[in-house]
């Protein structure tokens, strides 16, 4: 090997290639931190909502699945739509509380910051209504038309002559033998 000048440059790069190799190595050590810490964040996050009389109340787990549904006796005063409707809003609530727990339990890092945000875009808020809680909104798909169109039945298949349970010498899947 020759001492010099021109080997050098090819030193100086072969370093700067191991130092941006060992950056990156270190880049790829606090991501895989980083994704470890967000991994025990999620297995502790929950979200819990109840209705304004405490009558409902649901919790859900990180992945937005309802873990526990808790009823009391004031149920009882409500319509089965009522009831729906108030199930699946406490439900909605409890979802959209996960992106800020998260992000209480992840701390402020941008890559816990970017999951935190990910479930606030699943679970957006429900938005709250007083007027309307616990009412069922009706979609209609189409329009009704003043008389139903008659039906009309397709007409009736032929019935075979002999025995129905009797395939004989027909294939059944494409009718009677052809020679």
């Amino acid at each position: 090997m020759t001492d010099g000048p021109a080997a050098q440059p090819g030193l100086e790069r072969l370093a700067a290639v191991q130092q941006n190799l060992l950056k990156a190595l270190e880049r790829t050590r606090q991501e895989g931190a980083q994704a470890a810490d967000a991994q025990q964040a999620l297995a502790r996050i929950s979200g819990r909502a109840s209705s304004p009389d405490d009558a409902i109340t649901v919790v859900v787990d990180s992945s937005g699945a309802p873990q526990d549904v808790t009823f009391t006796e004031k149920i009882s005063e409500r319509s089965p739509q009522q009831l729906g409707a108030e199930l699946m809003h406490c439900l909605r609530q409890a979802q959209a509380q996960l992106g800020q727990a998260f992000a209480d339990q992840a701390g402020d890092d941008p890559f816990a910051a970017r999951i935190a945000a990910k479930f606030e875009e699943r679970y957006p808020a429900p938005e709250p209504d007083p007027d309307t809680a616990g009412q069922v909104n009706e979609v209609a798909l189409g329009q009704l038309d003043e008389e139903p169109a008659p039906t009309t039945a397709p007409p009736p298949r032929p019935r075979r002559e002999g025995n129905d349970e009797d395939f004989g010498e027909t294939d059944f899947l494409r009718g009677p033998d052809r020679d």
